[in-house]
């Protein structure tokens, strides 16, 4: 069973200190509806953020989450460089903010991410990198 239910994809989040609540800026949406109109798909994106969102509360212990992007080849373009969260967890709701930081992309197409946690696929989308329409 799946520990992440969703992802919003977005420029940023940061988190208020003392409430734990989320400021999301740039949403481009929710795995696997989200789609980034890029004027040059061969630049990498400066920041790209996933907010894994448990939905549920989880089994109190250690979690360690880590993302994958893959390019529409299936290469990888980010798992290695991300550092992962790693982090004790109550009997709660969990949700990652893993940022990366510039996104390499290979042009136009339907990317795949993928939450791992403690080391095992956990949450799959996709999202989509279109041509953003000329400047006029």
């Amino acid at each position: 069973m799946s520990i992440f239910k969703f992802c919003a994809v977005c420029d940023e989040v940061r988190l208020e200190m003392g409430n734990n609540k989320a400021i999301i800026i740039g949403f481009y949406g929710m795995l696997p509806y989200a789609e980034i109109s890029v004027p040059n798909p061969s630049q990498p994106i400066p920041m790209l953020t996933f907010l894994l969102i448990s939905g549920t509360p989880l089994v109190a212990g250690r979690y360690r989450v880590q993302v994958s992007v893959k390019d529409p080849n299936g290469r990888e373009l980010a798992s290695q460089e991300v550092p992962a969260i790693d982090q004790e967890i109550n009997a709660e709701p969990f949700n990652a903010i893993i940022a990366i930081q510039p996104l390499p992309l290979a042009g136009l197409g339907t990317y795949q991410v993928t939450a791992i946690v403690n080391g095992k696929e956990d949450f799959a989308g996709t999202f989509v990198i279109s041509q953003a329409p000329a400047a006029q």
